[in-house]
């Protein structure tokens, strides 16, 4: 159904298209304010809007939390607004960052309406923060390569504190953590990856919240003054959120960003602190 508009004198809809302003019975060079149809018709609202502010119309997409984006149940209008866009950042590294506004018009139009990532001025680069996406069109940030277990030998130096060139310290460790009984302790051989339980800890522990690509990106990310200290009012442009464990009894510390806008807002960002990292998106496998 094409999207129209009638103004309160006349009968003849006013139908809109892509970067055409309102022109039809009675122009005043504006839009007419929130008209209610009679029962049983579609009911449209409108906003007012300047006679000379081109109008875009774009097909709605699953986001309707910005304002500046006005919309009916079908369509959608991008229009500039005077507002302050923000990332947002929730989660332990709590705060925000402002949003040019002509890098703001770009991310809305681009990521909010059309659905598409939107990098610029991106640096050339060899470190890259990847940003896998889901199922649900969010993303995961990773850095660094996905990492092995470590050896018995490694995992006892730099996990346990153990001295693996000390038989009597390795027996002890044995009896505390494996609930062997004195005399039971099985030979270790230090160069073979760790198993068993002291895998499932390692998992648990060192790689949720250190070791592993997902982490490495939240200790990364969790350290850079991405908060500008400036002052924001509305909703945000962005949505980065930093969590430690997704569900009760989990360790899995990682970053999230809700959408392709967020992206760019941190791109940005990364960017004014002159860290020279990319962000590259990735399918999740």
């Amino acid at each position: 159904m094409s999207l129209a508009a009638r103004y309160n004198t006349g009968n003849e809809p006013v139908v809109f298209t892509s970067w055409q302003r309102p022109v039809g019975p009675n122009d005043t060079g504006f839009l007419p304010p929130v008209r209610q149809e009679p029962s049983g018709t579609r009911a449209e609202k409108w906003i007012p809007r300047r006679k000379t502010s081109p109008q875009k119309i774009e097909r709605l997409l699953p986001y309707d939390t910005l304002p500046g984006c006005y919309y009916d149940d079908e369509t959608r209008i991008s229009s500039p607004m005077n507002r302050r866009d923000f990332l947002s950042l929730c989660g332990l590294a709590a705060g925000s960052c402002i949003i040019p506004a002509r890098l703001a018009r770009g991310i809305r139009d681009t990521c909010v309406l059309g659905g598409q990532p939107y990098f610029i001025n991106t640096p050339a680069s060899e470190s890259i923060l990847y940003a896998v996406q889901n199922r649900f069109n969010e993303f995961t940030f990773r850095l660094g390569e996905q990492v092995s277990p470590p050896t018995w030998r490694e995992y006892l130096e730099e996990s346990q504190g153990i001295d693996p060139r000390d038989p009597e310290a390795v027996k002890v460790w044995q009896r505390e953590q494996l609930c062997c009984e004195p005399g039971e302790e099985e030979e270790i051989a230090f160069d073979d990856q760790i198993d068993g339980w002291s895998l499932d800890q390692w998992l648990e522990w060192d790689y949720s919240l250190s070791d592993g690509p997902e982490a490495q990106a939240y200790r990364y990310l969790e350290n850079l003054p991405l908060d500008d200290g400036k002052k924001t009012g509305g909703r945000p442009l962005g949505d980065l959120r930093f969590i430690e464990g997704d569900r009760p009894g989990s360790n899995f510390t990682y970053v999230e960003a809700r959408d392709h806008a967020t992206l760019a807002c941190l791109q940005h960002r990364l960017n004014e602190l002159g860290e020279g990292i990319r962000i590259e998106i990735q399918n999740e496998h």
